[in-house]
């Protein structure tokens, strides 16, 4: 099984953390802006910045990706926003559903 993590990071808080995730997993870490086809991958961890616009390089990372059966993706977003308060929990979901559109957001989510 291949797995691997994707970040989009703006001033490298994610891409630390993306890193050290990697170094804990095993499972190599690139940026989304290098990343190659996802679709031979069955796990897929997306680490994104979150900013007002969405999750940084989400967009860019899943276009033309759609999930096959058995693969998985799971999406980590890095911010400064609780996301244990509800009012947060609505705008992070609302701003990964722009960016993910369609019955797998619902499927994951």
């Amino acid at each position: 099984m291949e797995h691997i993590i994707v970040y989009g990071s703006q001033y490298g808080s994610t891409r630390r953390y993306a890193e050290k995730l990697s170094e804990q997993t095993g499972i190599p870490a690139v940026s989304y802006k290098d990343a190659s086809t996802l679709s031979d991958k069955d796990i897929i961890v997306y680490l994104g910045g979150l900013y007002a616009g969405g999750v940084l390089g989400l967009a860019k990372t899943l276009r033309g990706l759609s999930l096959q059966d058995g693969q998985k993706l799971i999406l980590v977003t890095v911010g400064l926003a609780d996301p244990s308060e509800p009012e947060n929990q609505h705008n992070i979901r609302t701003s990964l559903l722009r960016q993910y559109r369609g019955r797998q957001y619902e499927q994951n989510c």
